[in-house]
């Protein structure tokens, strides 16, 4: 009696690997695809598509702080935050911008505070000023225009006894951003690598293809004939057809394995009489299963149906309501065939001649 057994089908993981690596060639074009995207689209951020060049200019100026008896450095200097809100402030900013105005250039107070910075990175007593613009005369203009005004501020304060310029700003550097293509590259190419193989190893696990033609048996329990080049297809079909006149094939590929399985027949009718004591049934090919009652009647008039299955159709479902309709009807299936299967594949499952090749080098 048939009955399916597909729910319960544990997993072939020999079958599942030589199938995945039989389709290896995904997986690098995944990885290819994950380098190009990811580390493409960051390459044309960064390089082609980057914002214009930037040029910077870095000062720094030593602070000579007056301290109160009993007071410590620590109480009376001016933290970063403190000095880098007083470079942004108007006071400074309109200083910068007329001694700019004194070079013959013109700049909005806007775009002064959006260039200058001041920090104490290292010293509370040295303050280190920092002026980015689009152009390295602008930026050494600017950075020089911005010492002076620090300068000058001090000089009015009673908090500084003196100043000193350590390092004035006298050429611009072009700021170099971190760009890690590299880096990119390697990552689009992990990740293009591992979406590629979870969809892959989904791909296998969730396809109801039949691709071995022991799964007719375990999956439905049809008695497999093999495949048209399986060595023991001959003795299966005098073993199963024994006795049949007429055979009807059905199923996705009939008519071609029809026709390739009456030369088999025909080949070895002699051997077939020998054995059985009678001709070789007639075959005929009925394609589909047939949902019209005179198509049936000539399914049941047949002493029997090789159910034929396309090797990784990816119709398991169809194949298991084909056999249960079959089964309501009372068309007794002698056997199912794997058509146009991947030979290759099935050698490399079984080991056929692994065993040959390795005693011969041996």
């Amino acid at each position: 009696m048939w009955e399916c057994g597909f729910g319960d089908e544990p997993v072939d993981a020999k079958l599942l690997w030589l199938r995945f690596f039989g389709k290896i060639g995904f997986f690098f074009a995944g990885i290819a695809a994950g380098a190009l995207l990811v580390g493409g689209g960051y390459f044309l951020k960064k390089e082609v598509f980057a914002p214009r060049p930037e040029y910077q200019t870095v000062g720094e100026i030593y602070l000579d702080y007056v301290i109160p008896e009993g007071y410590y450095l620590d109480s009376v200097y001016f933290g970063p935050a403190a000095w880098n809100d007083l470079v942004h402030t108007d006071e400074i900013v309109e200083s910068v911008r007329d001694r700019l105005r004194e070079q013959g250039i013109e700049v909005t107070a806007q775009t002064v505070r959006d260039s200058v910075e001041a920090d104490l990175p290292y010293d509370s007593r040295i303050v280190v000023n920092t002026v980015t613009t689009a152009e390295p005369e602008l930026s050494v203009a600017m950075g020089q225009a911005l010492e002076q005004a620090v300068v000058d501020f001090c000089a009015e304060q009673k908090e500084f006894a003196l100043t000193r310029v350590l390092t004035s700003p006298e050429q611009a550097r072009r700021v170099v951003w971190d760009v890690r293509t590299f880096h990119a590259v390697v990552l689009g190419a992990f990740l293009g690598g591992f979406l590629t193989l979870l969809g892959m190893l989904l791909y296998v696990t969730l396809d109801d293809s039949v691709y071995l033609p022991s799964s007719l048996e375990k999956r439905y329990g049809l008695p497999a004939l093999g495949t048209l080049e399986d060595k023991e297809l001959t003795g299966n079909l005098t073993k199963l057809l024994k006795g049949c006149r007429q055979v009807a094939l059905t199923g996705r590929g009939a008519e071609e394995a029809a026709g390739e399985l009456a030369k088999k027949l025909e080949a070895g009718a002699e051997n077939w009489k020998a054995e059985n004591g009678e001709d070789p049934p007639v075959l005929f090919a009925a394609g589909e299963i047939p949902e019209d009652p005179e198509e049936l009647k000539k399914l049941r008039q047949a002493d029997g149906v090789i159910f034929v299955a396309a090797f990784g159709g990816h119709d398991g479902k169809r194949m298991e309501k084909e056999l249960a309709f079959l089964k309501r009807q009372e068309i007794p299936v002698r056997g199912g065939l794997l058509w146009n299967a991947d030979e290759k594949l099935l050698k490399r499952y079984y080991g056929i001649g692994l065993g040959k090749r390795a005693r011969h080098e041996s």
